[in-house]
C-alpha cells in the first residue's frame, strides 16, 4: 500500500470528513478554474464564428392568398388551407385568391 493509503486507514470519522470536505473544496475550485479558461478561450474564438446559430421568427407572417366567401386568409407557408384545396380541385388557379 501507498503512504497516502497507510494515513487514510489510521484516520478516524472526524479526519476523514474534513478531509472530504477538503477533497471537495479543492474540486470545486478546479472546476471553476477550468470553467473560467474555457469561457475565455471562447471569447477569444468568438471572433471567428459567423453565427450563432438559426433566428427566432419574427413574428405572423403576412397573409398572401384570401377566400373571397369566407374572408379567411393564408399566408403560403404550411398545409393549403381546406378552402384553397377545394377550390383547386375544382379547377380554379391558386393565383385568383392572391391579394395583391
Amino acid at each position: 500500500m501507498s503512504k497516502t493509503s497507510d494515513t487514510i486507514e489510521n484516520m478516524q470519522i472526524p479526519e476523514l470528513l474534513e478531509l472530504k470536505e477538503r477533497v471537495n473544496a479543492r474540486l470545486e475550485q478546479l472546476a471553476e478554474d477550468e470553467m473560467a479558461q474555457l469561457e475565455q478561450q471562447m471569447e477569444e474564438l468568438r471572433p471567428f464564428v459567423k453565427g450563432t446559430g438559426r433566428k427566432r421568427a419574427t413574428g405572423k407572417a403576412p397573409a398572401k392568398f384570401k377566400d373571397p366567401v369566407s374572408g379567411k386568409t393564408w399566408s403560403g407557408r404550411g398545409r393549403t388551407p381546406v378552402w384553397l384545396r377545394e377550390r383547386e380541385e375544382k379547377g380554379e388557379d391558386r393565383e385568383k385568391f392572391r391579394i395583391r
